[in-house]
């Protein structure tokens, strides 16, 4: 069942959770809700997702990927479940006292539980599992067919493709243009990737980074949109490929500057013909 929990003021200031998409900052206010008095939950990323993004078409796995790689969250394993551990949750929040004396059938997070989980694709790790059979001594990855979503494979963040680097380029190219520090996470990842299946190349990725910067430079309220979100987003990366070439006119609130002086322009005309035709 949901319960309320604090949100504080700097939730929104905190640099190192600001690497991670929007929606997955929604997704981490989200699981407090559903967390219990420890702040541990069962990783069930379809309930999830329609219990905390229902309308937002969005990879939970991905998202939760980031927050683990962040350090917001933990997941951990025990008995072939997966869970979930909020990082210093009790530190933040404050359960109510009716909570904490009905428990939670949740096992707590251990170190020994969080060595059996692959991060990489949120799944179990065989290897370090204490239960590598069930009781009639089939391998427990057999119950993949039958429950997918504790057994869910990401094919995006295989790491045997060739690929492998050119996330790693763009990412540093990014950070040494903007003076930032993204991370190289499994969202960031996954964006870039995306462009280059599409056919893109490395250098048509920083020839948007290029351009962007001219658009939104420091100072400018759009700089903040210098980031993988909103650059290596589908529509918008492809909207800016198709801008590469044309004059850059800088932005000011959101409107490029071009533009708004042209519409000025416009309006100061209209006004003159206006008094000219009204005169006596």
């Amino acid at each position: 069942m949901p319960r309320s929990r604090n949100v504080k003021h700097s939730f929104f200031t905190n640099d190192s959770l600001a690497d991670n998409d929007p929606l997955g900052r929604l997704l981490f206010i989200g699981l407090w809700t559903i967390a219990d008095f420890k702040g541990d939950l069962v990783w069930r990323p379809r309930r999830i997702k329609a219990e905390l993004l229902p309308y937002d078409n969005c990879d939970i796995d991905a998202l939760a990927i980031n927050l683990d790689q962040s350090g917001f969250i933990r997941m951990y394993s025990v008995q072939d479940q997966i869970y979930v551990n909020i990082t210093n949750f009790g530190k933040h929040q404050n359960p109510h006292k009716n909570e904490r004396d009905r428990g939670s059938d949740i096992p707590p997070f251990t170190d020994e539980a969080r060595q059996a989980i692959d991060i990489k694709r949120i799944t179990i790790n065989r290897d370090k599992s204490r239960q590598d059979h069930d009781k009639n001594g089939i391998d427990p990855a057999d119950s993949c067919i039958l429950i997918p979503d504790p057994c869910y494979l990401n094919p995006d963040t295989q790491s045997t493709d060739s690929m492998s680097g050119k996330p790693d380029v763009v990412i540093e190219y990014l950070n040494s243009v903007t003076g930032k520090n993204f991370k190289l996470v499994a969202a960031n990842i996954k964006l870039i990737k995306a462009r280059l299946d599409e056919g893109h190349t490395v250098d048509d990725i920083k020839s948007v980074i290029d351009r962007q910067n001219l658009v939104w430079p420091p100072g400018n309220p759009g700089r903040m949109y210098m980031r993988p979100a909103t650059l290596f987003n589908a529509t918008k990366f492809n909207q800016y490929v198709g801008e590469i070439g044309q004059p850059v006119t800088e932005q000011s609130n959101g409107q490029p500057r071009q533009d708004r002086d042209q519409r000025r322009a416009e309006l100061h005309s209209h006004t003159t013909d206006y008094q000219k035709a009204t005169e006596f």
